[in-house]
């Protein structure tokens, strides 16, 4: 693979095995369905970790390169979440309209629905 690419042969599909280490959200306790050994497990084989140490190990990183990402990433992820905070909120019988190309005459009947309990309200 890594030759296919290197002599610029055109795409490639690379499939990666990797593990969700946090829960699904902020509500979720995966000490439901996952134990303490199976998290443990799949830490010791989280491809980030093990490419810090390699870069550690061989000298290719210091705390200040490290840091220096760390910083990059969190700001990343900040101006990630105000970004998306600022956001108008879609309306949902959008939701209907973008996930099929062919909606489906259940589903259309659906969102007619929903487009009118919603109108039953008042504003």
């Amino acid at each position: 693979m890594t030759e296919h690419a290197r002599a610029g042969a055109g795409p490639a599909i690379v499939e990666a095995t990797t593990y969700r280490m946090g829960g699904h959200s902020t509500s979720d306790d995966p000490t439901r369905y996952r134990t303490d050994d199976e998290l443990e497990a799949w830490r010791a084989r989280d491809p980030l970790a093990r490419v810090e140490a390699l870069m550690r190990a061989e000298g290719w990183s210091d705390e200040a390169f490290l840091g220096q990402i760390q910083a990059e990433a969190d700001e990343l992820a900040d101006r990630t979440r105000r970004e998306c905070l600022a956001l108008t909120a879609p309306d949902l019988a959008d939701a209907f309209a973008t996930v099929l190309s062919d909606v489906p005459q259940l589903l259309r009947e659906e969102r007619d629905a929903f487009v009118a309990y919603r109108g039953s309200f008042l504003d």
